[in-house]
């Protein structure tokens, strides 16, 4: 028997362009986000991008308070 504590905890992943539809943006501007660090960066898989469900985009106001 497998203790539950040891395994991974699995992400909830969703097609790159679906988290942007969720955000009302487009894949660029997430790829942007990313690069200015207001989402986190994607996962590769198969060489598709696929980002987690549960992230938010972090905004200025929230970047200046966890920075300060």
């Amino acid at each position: 028997m497998t203790d539950q504590s040891t395994l991974p905890t699995s992400r909830r992943r969703a097609p790159w362009r679906r988290i942007a539809d969720l955000h009302g943006v487009t894949p660029r501007t997430m790829d942007r986000w990313v690069a200015a660090g207001i989402y986190p960066a994607p996962e590769y898989i198969n060489g598709r991008k696929y980002g987690d469900l549960d992230a938010s985009p972090q905004h200025d106001q929230e970047r200046q308070e966890a920075a300060g």
